[in-house]
This record gives structure tokens, C-alpha cells and sequence, in this order.
């Protein structure tokens, strides 16, 4: 009996011991995310595989020089184009027996507007659509008598133009030739790639020249009355390293860029410079030739910060 309590005591004591041993686990983040070795300085990393940074829309860019766009941002309004604006009168004089369209209706180039019977011939004929487009105003009506005024005014809307007003402190910059790209000062979605045709010589009552910019206009994206601002391009200036502003992430307060290297991808810290609209600067910490993730690096900025989340508590 002693030798059996013995027995019975000692697997208790082993089976207690057993329960306060710690149990080894590792926290593997959704994407590996990956901790650094204490002993070494290298940075905590991401690493994705091929499949899953396809998925994840992940998409690379070679850090290395360019150019910056230098541009002025400017306001103005869309018009007609004059040039396909067209007032349809009646050939002879006579009197107006019908009419066929109204204001506001679309027309084709030749089609029928009215009919006019001539003072002259006593015979009607037919007043035509001298080009394709949208009646913008009609005075011709049934009965009554032609004169100088015009019966129709046609408008075609599939060109129109920006007149954007260039103010004395941007006069110098601003030229023919130059690269506008426009939106609705609303804030549309919808952009358009132009450039500016001719500038005014004279200015307007708010001392302010008109820089007129053509516009293709088929998809009605941009009619006429239509505030726009527009952002001109006045010059380039040679980097000898930039990144897409898409690159960049806020990391632990610093700027990082993800430097890809097979499927790891790691935060590098960098000291930013000028940028534009679509590029950035790049002055320390990023070698020409390095590659960089460009589309997708909040996805791998969002998975370290999890990561360092978990091993913190």
C-alpha cells in the first residue's frame, strides 16, 4: 500500500509540472507576415507569393530618374465651338406653311426644318439642316413672314471649348501649345487630355486673358456652360530617382516605400523631395534600379501593422 501512494504521488507531481510548462505557438499572419531576427538589423517584411499579389492587385515599378510636371491649375468654361454653330435663314422671302422641328430637337445634316412658300415664285421649298446638331433657338412659325433674323440656330456639340482665364501673375507662364488636362470644377470623374490652341491679346473687364483649349466632346461629357478647372502643364523639372505617389506609405510616422525582392516584400524608409500629380521625388534612401510596389502597398502597410498588433500583445 505505502508503495502504491508513492506511485499515485509522484504521477501527480509530473502531471502538474506538465501544466505549467509553457506551450510553444507561432502567430502567422494571413500574408506570412515574417518578424526579424533580434540578432540581425534587417526590418520585419512582408512575404506574398506570385497567385496571391495577382489577387491582390500588387503591381511593381523600377524606382529611377524622370521628370516632375510643373502646372498651374486655371478655371474657366465650356462654349460652343463658333465654328459649328450655324443660323439657317430662309433662301427668298416668304411665308412660313410649317415647320417640322422644334427647340431642342436633333437634327441630321440635310433634313427638313420648314416650309416656305416664296413671295417671288408663289412656291414653297424647303428650308434644310445645313449640318448636324441641336436646335439652340427657332423664331420661324407657321403663318408668319421671313425677314433678316434667322428662322433656326443650329448648335453641334461633338466639339466645344474651354475658356479658361489666365490672370496677370500667370501670364508669363502660360502659351500655346501647352498640355491641359480638364475636369468640372464640380469634381466629375471625367477628365480630358487637350492643349491650349490660342491666347487672347485682349483682356476682360477682371483684367484676366482667355487661354481657349478645344475639347472632343461625342461622349457629352463636357456641355457647354459647363464650369471646368484645368491644369496646365508650364514645364519639367529632371529627378534623378522618383517613385509613384501611389508607392509611398506612412509607416510608424516615416515615409517608406515597399522594396520588392522575389516574394518579400520590406518597408524602406525614404526622405522625400517634389512631386507632381503622379510622380514623387525620391532624395535618400532608394537606389535608381530598385524595384518598388506601386498599385497595392496599403495592403502590405495595413498587414505589418496587424502583424506588429498581434506580436504586441
Amino acid at each position: 500500500m505505502k508503495t502504491l501512494l508513492i506511485l499515485l504521488l509522484a504521477l501527480l507531481v509530473g502531471a502538474c509540472d506538465r501544466a505549467a510548462a509553457p506551450v510553444d505557438t507561432q502567430v502567422v499572419a494571413p500574408l506570412a507576415a515574417t518578424e526579424a531576427d533580434p540578432a540581425d538589423a534587417a526590418p520585419p517584411s512582408v512575404r506574398i507569393d506570385a497567385d496571391m499579389a495577382g489577387r491582390l492587385g500588387l503591381d511593381q515599378a523600377i524606382a529611377g530618374p524622370g521628370t516632375l510636371a510643373e502646372s498651374l491649375v486655371l478655371y474657366g468654361r465650356i462654349s460652343a465651338n463658333p465654328e459649328t454653330v450655324r443660323e439657317v435663314h430662309a433662301r427668298f422671302p416668304g411665308v412660313v406653311r410649317s415647320v417640322r422641328k422644334a427647340l431642342g430637337d436633333e437634327v441630321r445634316s440635310g433634313e427638313p426644318l420648314a416650309i416656305v412658300e416664296s413671295d417671288l415664285s408663289l412656291e414653297n421649298y424647303t428650308v434644310s439642316a445645313p449640318l448636324s446638331g441641336v436646335i439652340t433657338a427657332r423664331t420661324a412659325n407657321s403663318g408668319q413672314k421671313t425677314g433678316d433674323a434667322p428662322l433656326f440656330v443650329i448648335t453641334n456639340v461633338d466639339t466645344v471649348w474651354a475658356a479658361l482665364s489666365v490672370f496677370p501673375r500667370d501670364r508669363a507662364a502660360i502659351r500655346s501649345g501647352q498640355p491641359v488636362r480638364l475636369r468640372a470644377a464640380d469634381g466629375g470623374a471625367t477628365t480630358q487630355q487637350a492643349s491650349i490652341a490660342r491666347i487672347d491679346l485682349l483682356g476682360t473687364a477682371n483684367q484676366a486673358l482667355k487661354a481657349h483649349v478645344p475639347l472632343d466632346n461625342r461622349a457629352r461629357a463636357f456641355p457647354p456652360g459647363l464650369f471646368v478647372t484645368a491644369e496646365v502643364t508650364v514645364g519639367a523639372t529632371p529627378v534623378a530617382v522618383r517613385v509613384p505617389r501611389t508607392a509611398i506609405q506612412d509607416l510608424d510616422g516615416a515615409s517608406v516605400v515597399f522594396v520588392v525582392d522575389g516574394d518579400r516584400y520590406t518597408p524602406r524608409p525614404v526622405r522625400l523631395g517634389r512631386q507632381d500629380r503622379e510622380q514623387v521625388e525620391v532624395l535618400d534612401g532608394l537606389a535608381a534600379g530598385t524595384p518598388v510596389v506601386a498599385a497595392g502597398s496599403y495592403v502590405i502597410k495595413a498587414e505589418l501593422e496587424k502583424s506588429g498588433a498581434e506580436h504586441g500583445h
